[in-house]
């Protein structure tokens, strides 16, 4: 199994996440991060069978600061993105169906 997260400052959500992926028992649990504070890495090898972070750059602020866009993803979103449309619909549009 493959837990993704968007990069790690304190590794702390990742941490958790992990723990809770590893009660259930996967085969082999990776950790993918594009961006992560060096330190939070090395601490979350214990965590997972695997940690892949492409960039660990010295004295790491903030993730946000590695992205051009850190808008946060409404739960709306999140749901339409899992049931396949690219955006939610507002309740109030009418259906083009």
């Amino acid at each position: 199994m493959v837990l993704v997260d968007d990069g790690l400052a304190t590794g702390l959500t990742a941490h958790v996440a992990l723990r809770h992926v590893r009660r259930q028992a996967p085969g082999r649990l990776t950790l993918a991060v594009p961006v992560g504070a060096p330190g939070s890495r090395d601490r979350l090898s214990s965590d997972a069978d695997d940690v892949l972070c492409l960039h660990q750059p010295p004295g790491l602020r903030s993730v946000g600061e590695w992205y051009d866009d850190f808008d946060q993803v409404t739960d709306g979103k999140v749901l339409a993105l899992l049931r396949g449309r690219r955006e939610p619909r507002p309740s109030s549009a009418p259906s083009l169906q």
